[in-house]
């Protein structure tokens, strides 16, 4: 197998493992199991666990960078609802993200640096959406854009990791997109509600 292989395999195995236990409760031994090589073979590749997870969060970091590029190219509810569900599937890949953020804050300090500005963009992206809306009557006239962007883009985070919290199931991501649109359609005006009702309703209705 070439190396190129075997480290991209460790990287699958952590992943997986770290998203079913969490980061702190897996073990390189664990992580060497699940891939099939010998712990001396996975430290040819990764010094220590700290490295695997630097390298996972590096990945991570990327596609969340990918993903707000792509968004807000369009000013419709449609190009909300693309960011809502792509950023499920971030959340759905790597699940330690939601679960682990404050295992990343205090021992991975340079990665969360790097993190914090994706999470300024993502609720500024929300904000701007928000007003352009209130521009074109969409959402009642008095509607903060700031708030209802900052209410938004915790649940968006939050919500994967709720469902463990309660003991229920991570949302799907019609469950995690309806949830959200819900607490948006509280602010809609009659225009705003014959637009999502031909826009994204029949996603959920499949009409």
């Amino acid at each position: 197998m070439a190396p190129s292989d075997t480290k991209q395999k460790i990287l699958d195995a952590s992943l997986q493992l770290f998203n079913e236990y969490g980061i702190t409760n897996v073990r390189l031994q664990q992580i060497a199991d699940e891939t099939g090589i010998s712990v001396g073979n996975l430290a040819y590749h990764f010094n220590n666990k700290e490295a695997i997870t630097e390298s996972l969060i590096s990945n991570l970091i990327q596609s969340f960078q990918d993903l707000l590029r792509q968004y807000g190219k369009y000013a419709s509810f449609t190009d909300l609802d693309f960011f809502f569900k792509e950023f499920h599937q971030l959340c759905t890949q790597h699940q330690f993200f939601n679960f682990d953020i404050l295992e990343i804050r205090r021992n991975f300090p340079v990665s969360y640096e790097l993190l914090k500005p994706l999470f300024n963009k993502a609720r500024l992206q929300l904000e701007r959406r928000f007003d352009l809306c209130l521009q074109e009557h969409l959402l009642r006239k008095g509607t903060n854009s700031k708030e209802l962007a900052s209410n938004i883009w915790l649940l968006m985070f939050f919500m994967p990791a709720e469902g463990q919290i309660n003991g229920k199931n991570t949302p799907t991501a019609s469950q995690y997109r309806r949830r959200l649109w819900n607490y948006i359609t509280l602010f809609f005006t009659a225009e705003g509600s014959a637009e999502y009702s031909s826009t994204i309703e029949p996603e959920f209705t499949g009409r």
